[in-house]
């Protein structure tokens, strides 16, 4: 049988305007402007430092920008590690200070429910930690640890700091170490969420486990 050209062409035809229009379609949505291309490489970092790589070309293909636009708004590769974090930590302390508890269980649940549930922060920290440990890079100011301290010694409660410390530490260390703790005790479903429970509420003894 002789082919139909005439079909084979149209299909040709239609094949090639469908990748025309994706390509129009990709570049209209390519961030533009000073505005749109930072947020683009800010979101893309924080989503690449979280989940374990971090590389200039890489955040910029996630962001659909050119590589060398990194170097032109943040000055470097350190400069937007740091910028990742404190988004995150701006995001975790907005939220948390948003609920406006006034008490220092309230707080302290508050934050490590939030911990919990979005560990982001505690993955990218962990990771610059790792990078450096110039501890002074990573923060300056910590509102939601302060508030709580303010509220523990107002409600002449008995936590000291190396309570807190104790607390914090086997918050943020769960919430890093989960899936491998998980893995080497071969824990439930049922028992991992218990375990997150516990880290949430206060024990009875009035320490803060979070």
């Amino acid at each position: 049988m002789f082919e139909n050209t005439g079909d084979n062409d149209s299909r040709q035809l239609s094949r090639k305007s469908a990748i025309i229009r994706l390509m129009v379609l990709a570049e209209k949505a390519k961030p533009k402007g000073e505005h749109e291309v930072r947020q683009a490489l800010l979101m893309a970092a924080v989503e690449a430092y979280s989940a374990g790589f971090f590389s200039v070309r890489k955040i910029a293909q996630r962001a659909g920008v050119n590589h060398g636009q990194v170097h032109h708004y943040f000055g470097g590769l350190n400069s937007l590690k740091r910028r990742v974090l404190e988004t995150l930590g701006e995001g975790l302390r907005t939220r948390v200070l948003a609920l406006g508890e006034t008490t220092a269980e309230g707080l302290a649940k508050s934050a490590a429910r939030a911990v919990l549930e979005d560990r982001r922060f505690v993955r990218a920290l962990a990771r610059q930690i790792l990078d450096d440990d110039t501890a002074e890079v990573y923060q300056i100011q910590f509102p939601v640890v302060e508030k709580l301290q303010h509220l523990i010694g107002k409600e002449g409660g008995p936590a000291t700091e190396v309570e807190l410390a104790e607390g914090l530490a086997q918050t943020l260390g769960w919430a890093f170490f989960e899936p491998w703790i998980r893995q080497a005790l071969s824990l439930s479903d049922e028992q991992v969420v218990q375990i997150e429970k516990s880290l949430i509420e206060l024990d009875e003894g009035g320490n803060i486990d979070a």
